[in-house]
């Protein structure tokens, strides 16, 4: 569904948990970019807010979720306007794996690909707002480093 399609760009490209995407509201979005605050925190230490700034893909896929609507309304709304809960995103989700036969994927496996994908070590952490970057390091970089052969 488009919709669906729609949230895992969007969770891909900003490497965002799925709780925060669900929670994510048009009044997010501003001329530098979106701003949120991770709902994980190390201990003892307040949530920082992340502004995520816009590329062309990210800009374009903000504006094919919001359409015309404004204001505090979810980004990727139900369809009565309300906000996912995570039960009901996760139905949704498990519903459609079943359909197209990839019931081995989960959400955050999409989240794991945007780390694995980010240029740098420094820059996975940044984007999915890790205090530090040992756990995006052990968890999150999975690439496989390329070598050659002797002969």
């Amino acid at each position: 569904p488009r919709k669906l399609s729609l949230m895992a760009r969007w969770s891909y490209l900003t490497g965002m948990r799925e709780s925060n995407m669900l929670a994510l509201k048009l009044s997010a979005a501003c001329e530098a970019g979106v701003t949120y605050t991770p709902v994980k925190a190390r201990k003892n230490k307040p949530a920082v807010p992340i502004l995520i700034e816009w590329s062309d893909e990210l800009r374009s896929v903000w504006r094919l979720a919001a359409g015309m609507r404004i204001g505090a309304q979810p980004l990727f709304p139900t369809t009565s306007g309300g906000f996912y809960s995570r039960d009901s995103f996760q139905s949704l989700w498990q519903r459609w794996r079943k359909r197209v036969g990839i019931e081995d994927l989960r959400w955050h496996d999409i989240r794991r690909k945007a780390g694995s994908d980010s240029d740098s070590d420094a820059t996975a952490t940044d984007l999915l707002a890790h205090s530090d970057g040992a756990v995006t390091r052990k968890h999150y970089r999975v690439k496989p480093h390329a070598v050659k052969p002797l002969k």
